[in-house]
């Protein structure tokens, strides 16, 4: 049986191993060009609608 998320009980501490890892994953000499790449294909996405909205409720006014 698999453990269900408790939004109460705090996170545990990041390991050192966990770290290192990041640290690795994450200290690039190329990070800019990676943020350039994220960037520019994030930006030819469309924006997720906001379904909270009426689109059309300037219409009734």
């Amino acid at each position: 049986m698999s453990q269900r998320f408790d939004p109460n009980v705090p996170p545990s501490a990041i390991r050192d191993r966990d770290l290192s890892a990041l640290t690795f994953l994450f200290n690039r000499y190329d990070m800019a060009e990676v943020e350039d790449d994220i960037e520019r294909v994030l930006s030819r996405l469309p924006p997720t609608p906001c379904w909270e909205d009426e689109d059309l409720e300037f219409l009734k006014h």
